[in-house]
C-alpha cells in the first residue's frame, strides 16, 4: 500500500516519508506534491533526501519468483 506521511514539527520543519513506492517513483510523487504546494503559495525547500530500502527495489525484483527443488 502506498502512503505519504507528512510530519510537521513544533519548529515548523517538515518531514515527508514515502512508503510503498519502489525505485525512483517516490521522487516522481514528491515532485507532484511540491508542485501542488507551490500552486497554493507554499515555498518548498528540500534540505536533505534520504533513500530508503524501497528505493533500491525494482518492480521486477518485487515480483520475483523463487524455485524450490525445480518447482514453482
Amino acid at each position: 500500500m502506498k502512503e505519504i506521511q507528512v510530519i510537521i514539527n513544533e519548529d515548523g520543519s517538515v518531514k515527508i516519508l514515502y512508503k510503498g513506492f519502489y525505485g525512483g517513483k517516490c521522487f516522481l510523487e514528491a515532485q507532484k506534491l511540491y508542485q501542488k504546494l507551490k500552486a497554493l503559495g507554499v515555498d518548498v525547500k528540500i534540505e536533505s533526501t534520504v533513500k530508503t530500502e524501497e528505493y533500491y527495489v525494482t518492480e521486477k525484483a518485487k515480483s520475483k519468483q523463487f524455485y524450490v527443488n525445480g518447482d514453482f
